[in-house]
């Protein structure tokens, strides 16, 4: 309640009490606390609006946050989907060059342009639509890679029905079943000797697999030699094929073929030993083309997925042992 005021009046030399009207009277009294109330009102405003969200900005929060996972979903599928794609593309020229020995598609052909961004142009007005727009140019790459794709397979599958004789002569698949990839690789290439501890050239790759597992013909040819005493190879089946293949499997403990016998793939050859310079029971493999040794991992593509392909290829690459 406001306090009594007094004001001096010169002419009695006293202080004399203020009288005021009624609507003055609720004036000094409501004004004050109404004022109080306006700042309060304004600061509480201030505070709500920045430190809590509206029901309306709460179910747009939540569904932004729904939206950002999906997109990272999205987003991880599609980089999963890419890198299939990309050893897709990475097999199919070895397989145009080594099966049919012709040229891939050319990468000018193969990719269409997506470099182009004028049609993203109304895309990107705003930075808000820059995660779309990001979203929007890896979906066109990805559909122009599958359309190219596509038609690749077409002259692919074509180079097949003319030359379906032609690929049963051609080594494709792993010469033990190992499809889970659990045996363990040693690659091709420059190696360190495991007896000698010296630099050497691996002409092939090995199969740690346990003695006894089933060695098998990876494609249609005649057996041109048996050897049950290689110095190095021990218990050795050499099989050469029409195409220019020759396919070597060595290091075995049983032999199940004989000399200018006709094989299928899948055919047994004999089974996994340890016989000859051999450090551990395993299936030494090789792939000859025109006489030149080459890399039987490029032709393991019958056995595998890409995923497994890809995984295979890697655990090749690693490490310089062998096992013979």
């Amino acid at each position: 309640m406001p306090r009594t005021k007094y004001r001096f009046d010169p002419e009695s030399l006293h202080y004399k009490e203020v009288q005021y009207t009624m609507v003055q009277k609720f004036v000094r009294m409501v004004l004050p606390q109404l004022l109080a109330a306006i700042v309060i009102g304004i600061l509480m405003f201030i505070a709500y609006t920045n430190f809590f969200d509206s029901p309306q900005e709460s179910r747009l929060k939540r569904e932004n946050n729904k939206m950002v996972k999906e997109l990272d979903s999205i987003n991880q599928k599609f980089e999963k989907s890419l890198f299939v794609l990309e050893d897709l593309e990475r097999r199919d020229q070895n397989i145009y060059r080594t099966l049919f020995e012709v040229e891939p598609i050319p990468l000018s052909e193969r990719m269409s342009s997506i470099t182009n961004m004028e049609k993203y142009a109304n895309l990107s007005a705003s930075d808000k639509l820059e995660l779309i727009t990001q979203n929007q140019v890896k979906i066109d790459s990805l559909k122009a890679k599958i359309y190219n794709k596509d038609v690749e397979y077409q002259q692919f599958f074509s180079l097949i029905e003319q030359n379906l004789d032609y690929l049963r002569d051609i080594p494709a698949i792993m010469p033990i079943q190992n499809k889970e990839l659990k045996y363990m690789i040693y690659g091709f290439g420059d190696k360190l000797d495991p007896v000698y501890k010296t630099p050497t050239v691996h002409n092939g790759v090995d199969f740690g697999a346990p003695e006894g597992t089933l060695v098998i013909a990876t494609a249609d040819g005649v057996v041109s030699a048996v050897d049950y005493k290689a110095r190095i190879h021990g218990m050795m089946v050499t099989v050469t094929h029409r195409s220019g293949y020759t396919t070597v499997y060595a290091h075995l403990s049983e032999i199940s073929v004989r000399t200018g016998q006709r094989l299928k793939r899948y055919d047994k050859i004999g089974l996994v030993g340890n016989t000859g310079k051999s450090t551990a029971p395993h299936i030494h493999y090789e792939i000859l083309k025109d006489g030149k040794h080459i890399n039987p991992v490029t032709y393991f593509f019958l056995d595998l997925t890409p995923e497994m392909f890809a995984e295979l290829e890697e655990m090749a690459a690693r490490g310089g042992l062998t096992l013979d």
